[in-house]
């Protein structure tokens, strides 16, 4: 029937689909431990057999079926495995900025002023370049940050 499928065939396509779907599974387990949850790779490569049969008119031979699924399976676990990290990245810089100007905060509360990059370091002791990244990152909006230390950056 994959001669069908690749026909477009929809009843022989369903079919290329049920059988795949335990090498998901399969594939899916040769991912894990990425960062990720198994059922969301299971689920991206669902996704991807899925459309992968819609595919099949592409190709010239029925026995290239096989390679072309799971080529696009992993590919698309693989391409959310990246798209995750890459959200965690942006994840991790947002909760530096928000710990600088959480820091910025309280601390100018407690001096009646803004405060300096040099006062930050000494209270959170994180480094100049991580709160410079993070003044960076914010835009320069921490508003509790003297502007002068915007000059250094």
């Amino acid at each position: 029937f994959a001669m069908s499928a690749m026909a477009g065939e929809a009843d022989a396509q369903q079919r290329l689909i049920e059988i795949h779907l335990a090498d998901v599974a399969e594939i899916a387990k040769l991912y894990a431990g990425q960062g990720v949850l198994l059922e969301d790779l299971v689920g991206e490569g669902n996704l991807a057999l899925s459309f992968g049969v819609t595919m099949l008119g592409s190709l010239e031979k029925p026995d290239e079926v096989e390679g072309m699924l799971g080529k696009m399976i992993m590919d698309a676990m693989e391409e959310y495995i990246a798209e995750h990290a890459e959200n965690s990245k942006i994840d991790k810089r947002v909760e530096e900025v928000n710990k600088v100007a959480d820091k910025a905060r309280e601390l100018a509360e407690e001096l009646h002023r803004k405060v300096t990059t040099e006062e930050l370091m000494e209270e959170t002791g994180m480094s100049r370049k991580m709160i410079e990244d993070a003044i960076r990152m914010s835009g320069f909006k921490i508003e509790d940050i003297d502007n002068n230390a915007k000059d250094s950056l």
